[in-house]
């Protein structure tokens, strides 16, 4: 090659081991076993070496593989001889049926882990057992699977901060447990049934132990299908809610009609989300929850209904609207004219997918952009949660991609 001095040419060898380490980093797992192992005995070493097996991120794609989800817990403690093991993930698109820890001894093993993630959209089922305090490290649990259940021997580690449970048989673990979980700060229960009588699934009723969790920060509450029960339901937010004085964000998902006056008590609160149809007559409290309140997501009829209260919002900065031109001119324009003579707002998110802009809409955004040069619009909107339920802290990096 023109140009090229070979007295300066580097062999991989040659690399220092920091280097070699960060470009081992993105081997797959198997491969560094496989492969690189096989190169030379620094090599093999490295392959080895605790930097590389502080995260693991599994994904499991569909094949017909025998409990591959099982073979991967049997092989985990090998991968943590160092304790070294900090954040373990598994994206699974095959459907599992497992228990958690498979035995105390395996806990024990995996006691450094910090972070706990099982995504599974297959029919996951998953058994929490006895030696799940065995993980005492364990700070954020999220199993995202379609049935979690827990046995009576089962005892979540006591250092949780971050919890993420399916229903609807978590809610006795959690309500046997809550005195152990003090540091718990951030808790997203979705699809919970009625916990006194698994019989009245309609009755997406909240797990008496709510009111006892004083230090959560962010609370996601995500309802089921059916609206029996409405009124318990409006009861048990109304007595949950005054505890929880150190909430900054709280999301309401398919809870129509629910505003508990309760909100207003919430000094703390910084986000505040509401999902779901039917919300129309929605009424948003008064109160010192305005005085802290900086981001909200509301359909465009309740934002509509509600301007008045939120105009009370002194530090509010984002407005998420939806899908605002799929709702009557009277609302767009209501919220547009709002949105640019209130004098902390400076950004609005909306949807346009699958709506029409009308000439009568078209003329209401210019006239706010004129009002309100400062204004930034946002396209594309999610759904409430997903803007506000905070991202659990990346696994950084992702050293690990390993399909298995």
């Amino acid at each position: 090659m023109e140009g090229f001095d070979s007295r300066s040419a580097a062999s991989l060898g040659d690399l220092q081991q920091g280097l070699l380490l960060k470009l081992l980093e993105g081997v797959p797992l198997k491969d560094r076993h496989r492969s690189v192992a096989l190169v030379s005995k620094r090599w093999l070493r490295l392959s080895r070496h605790k930097r590389l097996l502080s995260t693991l991120e599994f994904q499991l794609p569909g094949h017909d593989m025998v409990k591959p989800f099982e073979q991967l817990l049997e092989v985990l403690p090998a991968l943590n001889t160092n304790r070294q093991l900090l954040d373990l993930a598994f994206d699974l698109n095959v459907p599992i049926e497992s228990t958690l820890p498979p035995n105390q001894l395996w806990a024990g093993m995996l006691s450094s882990v910090r972070r706990l993630h099982i995504n599974c959209d297959l029919g996951g089922y998953v058994v929490l057992d006895a030696g799940m305090e065995g993980m005492s490290s364990l700070q954020d649990l999220r199993m995202d699977v379609s049935l979690l259940e827990t046995t009576p021997m089962c005892r979540l580690p006591p250092h949780l901060t971050r919890l993420f449970l399916p229903g609807p048989g978590s809610i006795d673990c959690l309500n046997q447990q809550m005195d152990r979980l003090q540091s718990l700060k951030s808790l997203h229960l979705k699809g919970f049934y009625c916990a006194a009588d698994l019989e009245m699934q309609n009755c997406s009723q909240l797990p008496a132990c709510l009111s006892k969790l004083t230090q959560l920060d962010t609370l996601v509450l995500d309802n089921t299908p059916g609206w029996d029960g409405l009124e318990e339901k409006t009861v048990a937010l109304e007595a949950a809610l005054p505890p929880l004085q150190h909430l900054t964000q709280l999301v309401l998902e398919g809870m129509p009609g629910v505003a508990p006056a309760a909100l207003g008590t919430l000094s703390r609160l910084q986000r505040f989300g509401v999902e779901g149809k039917n919300n129309e007559s929605l009424v948003l409290p008064r109160g010192a929850w305005l005085n802290s309140l900086r981001e909200v997501a509301l359909p465009p009829q309740v934002l509509a209904a509600n301007v008045g209260v939120l105009s009370g919002a002194v530090a509010l900065e984002r407005v998420d609207v939806g899908s605002l031109f799929g709702a009557s001119v009277i609302a767009q324009t209501a919220i547009l004219c709002w949105v640019a003579e209130h004098p902390s707002v400076s950004r609005l998110a909306m949807s346009t997918e699958g709506a029409h802009c009308s000439e009568a809409s078209f003329r209401a955004v210019v006239g706010a952009m004129q009002r309100k040069p400062s204004l930034a619009f946002d396209f594309g909107y999610r759904s409430s949660s997903d803007r506000l339920w905070p991202e659990p802290p990346a696994f950084e990096p992702w050293k690990v991609s390993t399909p298995f």
